[in-house]
């Protein structure tokens, strides 16, 4: 299914919720750290409006934008960068594929791609080039950055790449990085620059899985080679990375496979979370993490996974809704005024496997209160429909799915 990754993570009706209850985005900037971008790839001029900085010359290391370029012959690169950016950034223009922050309307997202590519190899002296552009501001303010490389390394490594991450101006951008595709399990500040993710509240290391079975990504390279995505304590969470659709070729889309097709859903997801409220790089890594959905896969080694959800990451975050844990609500009282249409899809969703009743309904006035796990007082609260809707759909995805008792309270 060629949108199977994307509808798995909810980003049309993420989408379709901003674009019906927020008044206006904020501008996000995008990096991408990658091969290149072939502008030639897709229909209608797909990747018109991203700005591309080739890092094989001196104009592109000084920050000069230029033609875009990416190696597309075998054995070398098959045009990786063109179709990470297609996950993040396509325009469909009409038809074609829309990437992750292309599907709302008038929304100002910047996508800049830094090469660092030249003859088939990734050089690291061209990543750390186009990471000096982008935290010495030379090409303006990047709020995320895409880096779909990452390779096997001692603290030394680690090492390098916190001193751009966790720099002063480091720390105001999220940085976002595959897992890696060896079909094993990682710790903590083994595998880079991802590795980083366990120690920096800005790093997200995103590992793969199959939106169609929910198991832990598996896939044959075109040579016949059997991948996977690593798992373990050093990633963060999990996004669709079978199959991910994107422009492969001039009039022509295909699936991606890996952890460099999973990280760019990342990305994007960040991105339209910033667009909607600019918060700080930690508060989204968290929110994202909060909101994953949490799969049990007790035929796997790692047990299940922690998926991304970027519907429920962004309703928690536009409704002013944050999450909180019953320990947290111990000390305080708190309810939610529902309208009737809120009570109703509370519970047509309820699950029927549920262990226990979660969720306490009482009838007042016009409307009803809804709370979770029947504890605490009701109390009366001057909150939208929209609100409530969103605010209920969070206490039931947390709740219902993930078997935790959560709740929103409105401030």
């Amino acid at each position: 299914m060629e949108r199977a990754a994307y509808d798995n993570i909810r980003i049309s009706q993420s989408n379709n919720f901003i674009i019906d209850e927020v008044s206006s985005l904020h501008p996000v900037n995008i990096a991408i750290i990658d091969t290149g971008m072939d502008d030639t790839h897709g229909r209608n001029s797909e990747f018109a409006n991203i700005n591309f900085f080739d890092l094989c010359t001196p104009e592109g290391q000084q920050g000069q934008t230029g033609t875009p370029v990416d190696l597309n012959e075998p054995p070398q690169t098959h045009a990786h960068g063109t179709k990470i950016t297609g996950i993040v950034g396509g325009a469909n223009n009409g038809e074609g594929n829309n990437g992750v922050v292309r599907g709302i309307a008038g929304s100002q997202f910047g996508v800049n791609v830094f090469r660092m590519n030249c003859d088939g190899h990734n050089d690291v002296f061209l990543i750390a080039d186009a990471l000096d552009l982008i935290t010495s501001g030379t090409v303006g303010n990047i709020d995320v950055v895409n880096m779909s490389f990452g390779y096997f390394g001692n603290s030394s490594v680690g090492d390098i790449y916190a001193g751009y991450f966790d720099s002063i101006s480091g720390r105001e951008i999220l940085w976002v990085a595959g897992s890696g595709n060896d079909d094993q399990e990682i710790g903590c500040n083994e595998f880079f620059p991802s590795g980083l993710a366990c120690d920096l509240a800005n790093v997200i290391s995103v590992g793969a899985y199959n939106p169609d079975d929910l198991l832990r990504g598996r896939w044959l390279t075109s040579d016949g080679e059997q991948k996977g995505s690593n798992y373990g304590d050093g990633v963060t969470l999990s996004a669709p990375g079978t199959g991910v659709w994107t422009a492969t070729n001039p009039n022509e889309y295909g699936g991606v496979s890996g952890t460099s097709a999973s990280g760019p859903l990342v990305v994007g997801a960040a991105a339209v979370l910033q667009a909607v409220n600019p918060l700080t790089p930690a508060t989204v890594k968290q929110l994202l993490i909060d909101t994953t959905q949490d799969v049990e896969a007790p035929e796997l080694p790692e047990g299940g996974l922690d998926m991304l959800d970027l519907l429920l990451a962004g309703w928690s975050d536009n409704a002013v809704c944050p999450c909180y844990t019953r320990a947290d609500l111990d000390a305080v009282e708190w309810d939610i005024w529902c309208s009737g249409t809120t009570l109703e899809y509370l519970l047509d969703n309820a699950s029927s496997n549920d262990p226990g009743p979660l969720f306490g309904v009482n009838p007042q006035g016009a409307g009803s209160v809804c709370w979770v796990g029947g504890f605490y007082d009701a109390q009366e609260l001057p909150i939208t429909e929209t609100q409530a809707k969103a605010c209920i759909a969070l206490i039931y995805s947390t709740s219902a799915n993930q078997g935790t008792e959560r709740a929103c309270r409105i401030d």
